[in-house]
């Protein structure tokens, strides 16, 4: 059930396209992937041949049939800001940016687990924090000090009129989810 290092489910994809859990011995659908991951376990996936890390197709293609069923897992306009980031001269602060942004999102999701009137004051803190630490990496002057130094992009060029107002889409995309989650209260 688990990979080199003890943790990891690992799952062969075979050339018919099947995928076998080699730990547990029996073949596995993409719904039972995503139900690993759900319960915070560690997925890798290889070509049985080639031994290629597949890993990052199939969550993909777990996010896609999950949107194909209507459960829409992100709206439109991020999806088509990520295709133009990934085409973009901001390329390869893109990764870096996603990750920071999840494991924040990941970090108040707890939070708010924890403390529900406090989520709204710590929302705004890490709003405020996130685009400040974004626009200083668009505009080349680096990331906070709290950032892991792997972690710290490039310097890239200076910000755009077209960065700026991505960045002020993705703001009112965060507003939105705030009034949301002032609703859950």
């Amino acid at each position: 059930m688990s990979d080199d290092d003890g943790d990891t489910i690992l799952i062969k994809r075979y050339a018919s396209r099947k995928l076998y859990d080699a730990g547990a011995r029996v073949y596995v659908t993409l719904d039972d992937i995503a139900k690993y991951i759900r319960d915070g376990k560690q997925v890798r996936v290889v070509d049985k041949d080639t031994g290629e890390d597949l890993t990052s197709q199939i969550l993909i293609q777990i996010i896609a049939d999950r949107d194909a069923k209507g459960e829409s897992a992100l709206p439109n306009d991020v999806l088509t800001d990520l295709v133009r980031m990934y085409h973009s001269q901001t390329s390869a602060l893109t990764p870096a940016f996603l990750t920071q942004a999840v494991e924040m999102f990941q970090k108040q999701q707890q939070e708010l687990a924890a403390a529900p009137m406090q989520f709204l004051q710590t929302m705004e803190d890490w709003q405020s924090k996130f685009f400040a630490d974004a626009m200083r990496a668009w505009t080349g002057g680096g990331v906070s000090k709290s950032q892991p130094p792997e972690a710290a992009p490039a310097p890239q060029p200076k910000q755009t009129d077209a960065d700026a107002e991505r960045i002020a889409a993705l703001e009112a995309q965060l507003k939105a989810l705030r009034d949301e989650l002032g609703k859950l209260k």
